[in-house]
């Protein structure tokens, strides 16, 4: 298991956006999930979103109606930094590192597949250029 798992994560974060959901009458929940974080982390699995989306239609009032999207899941960080480059992110204002210093420290596994990501994408990662 990385270091950077946190027990739980989306089924916490989707057990709200679920019950907000509900609450709203929206028709989605979106998760920014991808590929190359469920080798790591059990709640990033193709078959996780399947079986949460099945406890939404079981376990609410409209959960029916509600389906899990994570249009992310099965692309890894270069394509989703392209991606995000041609929809105008402003990467400046993301965060990847586990330590919660003033800058990314770089040592993390999240700052080393976030830098990967860039390179691979062939953009320069803004936090980095400070």
């Amino acid at each position: 298991m990385p270091s950077t798992y946190v027990p739980a994560r989306n089924i916490i974060f989707l057990s709200f956006a679920l019950s907000f959901a509900e609450t709203i009458k929206a028709s989605a929940i979106f998760i920014g999930a991808h590929a190359q974080d469920y080798s790591g982390y059990p709640d990033c699995r193709p078959e996780f979103f399947k079986a949460f989306e099945k406890t939404a239609k079981t376990g609410t009032a409209s959960g029916d109606k509600i389906k899990i999207i994570a249009p992310l899941l099965h692309k890894n960080k270069s394509q989703i930094i392209r991606l995000g480059q041609r929809l105008g992110v402003p990467f400046e204002l993301t965060w990847s590192c586990y330590r919660g210093k003033k800058y990314p420290c770089g040592k993390c596994d999240s700052c080393y597949y976030r830098a990967k990501g860039f390179k691979e994408a062939g953009f320069l990662d803004p936090l980095l250029e400070r």
